[in-house]
């Protein structure tokens, strides 16, 4: 019995070897045969009609997902990355037809997105609490404010915060976003799966959809505990704007991190600057001159401007208190143009003042609500195209630096 499992064991060594060699000889022979079906010349990929009739090479390409291209089929260049068997050789230049359009991509990109975003339903009622409650501290802090002069400066500080709330949110969230994704991103577009503008696109609208409910949700709070005088879609459309804003920047500029913790400090390096020099914690006549630059083009001044404009445009603030007078808690004074005049108890009235007076100590005149909605605009089209581009130079250039066509494609 020892013999026969001794000369068992034998047989299967011998085995084993004459398999392995086997194993190696057709490996040998399918790098041979991939190197006679995609010769390359100068970096080009000659054309590989004659591979689809080979059925040994149908047999190596069984596991890459990307389909050989038909003789006269219509298609596109695509970047992909072929292999030999023993490893990557880099990047060619490929076409490729894909088997749906583009915007049948999208739409299947985006499903798929939403679906994984909801699968992890805790993750989206986190957010969605979150949310929630820093509406709910901010409604409770600034309740029902009073419009009296003395509470001008809360009024302000009510309307500043809410902004601030929603940049920083869309910031912090989107800074790491392609550094997270951009594995199996990557994967997927070298392997054909794709166009990356499709992605792009999908990626897009399906985190513009959640993150519209989220300040939906945001804005309707506070803009009821809070008592604000402006239209509340106007509210919650300049508050919807600089989180698109923010969340493009953020995608953009992360993209520049190498990794995701060095990608969560971009947020505060784009926050403050912007937040401190917008006009709220300084004036813009005491600005630096050598920071007047980033106050012309911070993009949460913009929005402060028109959210100011319209809360304060139509307010009608009370009559200050003869006691507050004298107290100093009237910043706007008497509203009476005629109150340095003891002709009659008229001139010794305090007046209701009007909201625009508030603009005109900020200086912040209403005509200029539609170029900061320009500007806003063109600043948000702008970080879009950046945000592709961003994407384009992680996802092409996974593995160096080339990029030729696949850009733009």
């Amino acid at each position: 019995q020892e013999q026969q499992q001794q000369q068992h064991a034998k047989t299967k060594q011998g085995g084993v070897e004459h398999s392995s060699g086997e194993e190696f000889s057709e490996l040998w022979k399918q790098r041979e045969l991939w190197k006679q079906v995609s010769p390359k010349q100068h970096g080009v990929v000659q054309d590989t009609t004659t591979a689809t009739t080979n059925q040994d090479t149908a047999h190596m390409f069984k596991h890459h997902p990307m389909p050989i291209k038909q003789h006269g089929a219509p298609g596109i260049m695509q970047q992909t990355w072929q292999s030999d068997g023993f490893g990557l050789s880099g990047v060619v230049e490929e076409n490729y037809a894909f088997k749906i359009g583009f915007f049948k991509q999208v739409w299947v990109l985006f499903c798929r997105r939403a679906q994984l975003q909801l699968i992890d339903l805790n993750r989206f009622v986190f957010n969605l609490s979150f949310y929630v409650m820093a509406a709910a501290f901010l409604g409770a802090i600034f309740w029902r404010l009073e419009l009296r002069q003395e509470k001008l400066r809360d009024r302000e500080s009510a309307v500043f915060s809410t902004i601030t709330f929603t940049v920083w949110m869309s910031l912090n969230t989107s800074s790491p976003k392609l550094l997270l994704e951009k594995a199996v991103v990557a994967h997927e577009y070298h392997n054909g799966y794709y166009r990356l503008p499709a992605y792009y696109l999908a990626m897009l609208l399906c985190d513009t959809l959640f993150m519209s409910v989220y300040i939906l949700v945001f804005t309707t709070i506070c803009w009821y505990m809070m008592g604000l005088n402006s239209a509340w879609l106007e509210f919650y459309l300049i508050n919807w704007m600089l989180a698109l804003m923010s969340d493009q920047l953020g995608f953009a500029a992360g993209s520049l991190a190498s990794s995701i913790t060095s990608a969560m400090l971009i947020a505060p390096f784009v926050y403050v600057p912007c937040s401190i020099l917008c006009g709220f914690f300084i004036t813009p006549e005491n600005i630096p001159h050598y920071f007047r630059w980033l106050h012309e083009i911070s993009f949460i001044r913009f929005g402060w401007h028109m959210i100011m404009v319209s809360e304060f445009v139509g307010l009608q603030i009370e009559p200050c208190t003869y006691e507050d007078f004298r107290n100093g808690k009237c910043p706007l004074g008497p509203c009476n143009p005629h109150f340095d005049r003891p002709m009659n108890a008229a001139h010794h009235k305090f007046l209701h003042c009007p909201g625009e007076k508030v603009l005109e100590v900020l200086d912040m005149p209403p005509e200029m609500w539609d170029t900061c909605l320009v500007r806003l605009s063109a600043l948000v089209i702008l970080l879009m195209i950046v945000g592709y581009i961003a994407c384009a130079r992680v996802v092409v250039t996974r593995f160096g630096s080339n990029v030729s066509c696949g850009l733009c494609r």
